[in-house]
């Protein structure tokens, strides 16, 4: 069974491996903009947010399954995967650069779901108090 998250970051801190807790730091925040209620994606992020929201998801997602996915509850895993699929598969209605509304869409609001239950697996409001400290 795999630890809790809180337990491998700090372990992994202790062992000075810096790759896996940035993996899991950049995820993190990646995942945390996707869970942004359309208002706040809106009022947070400049320029294209559609763009800068799956850029940051697309450059953080592999690295952590690549450096994490043994060590992290297969729950969180798998909700990745299916995040990252439902990205990737986005009807193009929905995958509009410089559109602010379409995050209030069937799709973007099952990402916003899927972002804050990775989030609640992650324990991102606890670890993310200590993200200076562990970077």
């Amino acid at each position: 069974m795999a630890e809790p998250i809180r337990t491998l970051i700090w372990s992994r801190y202790g062992a000075e491996e810096k790759a896996k807790i940035n993996a899991l730091l950049a995820l993190g925040n990646a995942l945390y903009k996707l869970a942004l209620s359309p208002a706040e994606k809106d009022a947070l992020l400049p320029d294209c947010i559609h763009c800068e929201l799956l850029n940051q998801y697309f450059d953080s997602n592999d690295v952590f399954l690549k450096a994490c996915s043994e060590e992290v509850p297969q729950e969180l895993v798998l909700i990745v995967k299916d995040l990252t699929s439902l990205l990737e598969t986005l009807p193009p209605e929905e995958a509009v650069c410089f559109s602010r509304s379409i995050f209030g869409l069937p799709n973007w609001l099952k990402v916003q779901e899927l972002s804050n239950q990775a989030l609640q697996l992650i324990e991102w409001s606890e670890i993310s108090r200590h993200e200076q400290q562990l970077s």
